[in-house]
């Protein structure tokens, strides 16, 4: 297709296109049927249009955009509150009054042992509203009211029937890790308890409230590689990120060079039916295992870093799992229960790093480099294409 749909999440996994681009590059000059526009232009371009992002209005900026916000930066979490309420931070607490009523909000670590929500008051429970949780419908939050003779004396907050409620990062593949730990309670802090009734649009701010809370961290990835250059192959199904600064990259049929002055990062790839060789012939020399990190986000899948020394100096470096010379990469695939999955190779990788300059007598490739391209390797995410 030859119109590119820009597009913006609307839920996991689903996206809805907001604009379609058209792109072309010519040249105008006249008159000349020779014309050819240089590789390295159309190199540029191609960075241009990789650059390319959308800048939208979310929902949440539209539904919170005259509320005040509480930022806790020890957690790393927002939440959004209304005019009328009036926030005060303790430990572990926020508590924001509204006349007579103060919502509680209580939070913890996975690995923190604390009772946030206390004892509840006395009366029949009854579900009176569900929503997502951290914008995303698949985590639904029912809101919980205590009733006394049919009036509203308190409110609570649970997840699947728990009190405590997950917010959650995304990791890898469908995978999810708790961060925090909520607890929500609502409460009419009067001494005249047979009065008490918290009326509904009360309840309904409270429940938006909740519903704002968002965790800074999206995904530890998104943290290591915040800033650095997304490459996407479409076609075969992979990205990795590279730093912004001071590494250029360029793509070849099956392989990909990243370069940084004279040293050059090349990711060769091939599907498993594809005869190509695409680690070549390394230097001769010694090797030694310098490092071992996770590949794809997986962290029982573990990466060697090779170093090819001359001497004690490093001539060359390449990447190996499990002794072998191609790294596979991997994708979740259903297994005959949907509760057993099986992991298919759909691409395989070998990744070497060397310094192209003549002089091979002086070449020593610096740790500071090698640890920039470890970081580059582990970047790489494998998605099915098919």
């Amino acid at each position: 297709e030859t119109e590119l749909p820009a597009v913006v999440p609307r839920g996991r996994g689903e996206f809805e296109t907001v604009l379609v681009l058209a792109i072309r590059l010519d040249d105008t000059r006249i008159g000349d049927p020779g014309l050819e526009i240089p590789a390295a232009v159309m190199a540029e371009v191609d960075q241009i249009v990789r650059s390319i992002r959308l800048v939208t209005t979310s929902a949440y900026a539209i539904q919170y955009q005259d509320w005040e916000s509480v930022n806790n930066r020890e957690y790393g979490f927002t939440l959004r509150y209304p005019e009328g309420w009036t926030p005060r931070e303790s430990a572990n607490l926020i508590r924001l009054r509204r006349d007579d009523l103060t919502l509680t909000i209580g939070y913890r670590t996975p690995d923190e042992a604390l009772d946030l929500l206390g004892v509840l008051p006395d009366g029949r429970w009854e579900g009176r509203a569900e929503f997502g949780f951290q914008g995303n419908e698949e985590w639904p939050v029912a809101r919980q009211v205590i009733l006394n003779e049919g009036r509203v004396r308190a409110v609570t907050y649970t997840y699947q029937g728990r009190p405590e409620l997950p917010a959650m990062i995304w990791v890898e593949r469908d995978v999810y890790e708790t961060e925090l730990l909520f607890t929500v309670r609502l409460d009419d802090t009067r001494m005249d308890v047979a009065t008490i009734d918290i009326p509904e649009e009360v309840l309904v701010e409270a429940d938006l409230i909740v519903a704002s809370i968002r965790l800074w961290r999206a995904s530890p990835y998104e943290v290591i590689y915040e800033g650095w250059e997304p490459y996407d192959n479409p076609e075969n199904g992979f990205a990795l990120r590279y730093p912004p600064e001071g590494w250029t990259l360029r793509e070849d049929p099956n392989f990909v060079q990243l370069r940084q002055g004279g040293l050059t990062l090349t990711i060769g790839y091939r599907q498993p039916d594809e005869v190509i060789d695409l680690l070549g012939v390394l230097p001769d020399g010694r090797t030694e295992t310098r490092a071992v990190f996770e590949f794809q986000g997986d962290e029982e899948r573990r990466i060697t870093r090779r170093v090819i020394l001359a001497g004690e100096r490093v001539r060359g470096v390449f990447y190996v799992e499990a002794g072998g010379g191609e790294i596979p990469g991997q994708v979740t695939v259903p297994g005959r229960q949907r509760q057993d999955p099986t992991l298919e190779t759909t691409l395989l990788f070998a990744i070497r790093l060397d310094d192209t300059r003549m002089d091979v007598g002086n070449i020593d490739i610096p740790e500071e480099t090698m640890a920039v391209a470890d970081l580059i390797v582990s970047s790489i995410r494998v998605r099915d294409v098919r």
